[in-house]
């Protein structure tokens, strides 16, 4: 009998527990719909929405030219390092000027003797010893023999072809070479040249003319697009697009690697929502906000996407009060206890 009577009691015990949990759950859904579901709102207001395209690249001077041997033969002569600048036509590296490869004496000798002739041939013209054709004739073979000796010279005195910087030196004094055989590169890095593949998705946002940001490291450079292909590489699955970016202090290099920030979009008034904010069904996406202190479910229509915002341009307008917490209890018409 004892037993029995504990066993009621606990049973009793129990279900009286059951019973309080369920009122106690009653109760905070009471207190939703008399007080309102606690919720944090934003005030839309007008603000700038950017859409960016971003690529890695790898970046090389505006103009770049690997300078070849002309002739084999051994470097006598050295005149430059790596990061030296210099000038068009100066002289970089010599080689010997007796190299039977470049003929550079046998030019020499032709050249001084047809300058000497045609300084002759001019007096002789001066007071009419000679004919207008004589002189014509003469004047050609200075100007060929001139070419020849000039053309020998850069075989055994290669120059720079034009000023810039020395981004390589492949030789040192005493080493052989053969033809063809690179000497040295000369880069002007005072701007940057580089070239991405925009997806076919993406290519209809690019056009010549836009601005470009190249990150590296810290450092932060600006730039425009110089040209956009018409042809898809399909090696590349993309579009290739030129870019040239100022570097007026030689912070990059050539070889570098940079990421290439390209404004694909700006709209400077643009109604802009967090995509976390926003919910999808089978009608569309939309968003909760604050009507009369109720929530309030509202459809929208979304233009461009970045992945953290949407750019709204239909549904929702400056002054409205999107629903930025609580989301989760939220059913339209619900009430809204309004939190700040």
């Amino acid at each position: 009998m004892r037993n029995t009577v504990m066993f009621v009691a606990l049973v009793l015990l129990l279900a009286a527990c059951g019973g309080r949990e369920e009122v106690e759950t009653k109760n905070m859904d009471q207190i939703h719909r008399e007080q309102g579901v606690p919720v944090t709102v934003q005030l839309l207001q007008p603000q700038p929405f950017v859409q960016q395209l971003t690529y890695t690249a790898r970046l090389e001077g505006i103009r770049r030219t690997v300078q070849g041997s002309m002739i084999g033969g051994k470097v006598q002569v050295v005149h430059a390092r790596v990061g030296d600048r210099v000038q068009r036509d100066q002289v970089l590296v010599e080689f010997a000027e007796d190299n039977p490869a470049s003929q550079y004496t046998q030019a020499r000798a032709a050249y001084e003797n047809a300058r000497k002739t045609y300084e002759k041939m001019r007096s002789l013209y001066e007071v009419g010893g000679i004919s207008e054709l004589e002189m014509d004739n003469t004047r050609t073979g200075f100007e060929l023999a001139e070419a020849g000796f000039v053309a020998a010279g850069k075989m055994v005195k290669p120059q720079a072809p034009f000023s810039g910087i020395v981004t390589a030196m492949n030789v040192r004094l005493g080493d052989s070479v053969a033809p063809d055989d690179p000497l040295f590169t000369i880069s002007q890095v005072d701007r940057m040249r580089t070239r991405v593949f925009v997806p076919e998705a993406d290519i209809g946002m690019i056009q010549r003319g836009q601005d470009v940001t190249a990150t590296w490291q810290e450092h932060i450079f600006t730039g425009r697009i110089s040209q956009v292909a018409y042809d898809l590489n399909r090696d590349m699955q993309g579009f290739g697009v030129d870019i040239v970016l100022a570097n007026p202090d030689r912070v990059f290099r050539s070889g570098m690697t940079a990421q290439v920030s390209v404004e694909a979009y700006r709209n400077d008034s643009a109604i802009v929502v967090p995509r976390k904010l926003t919910r999808t069904d089978e009608t569309g996406t939309y968003v909760f906000v604050a009507e009369g202190g109720n929530a309030a479910k509202r459809y929208i229509e979304v233009g461009r996407q970045s992945d953290l915002n949407l750019e709204v341009t239909a549904g929702l307008q400056a002054g409205d009060s999107i629903l930025t917490t609580g989301l989760n209890l939220i059913k339209d018409g619900a009430k809204l206890k309004i939190q700040s």
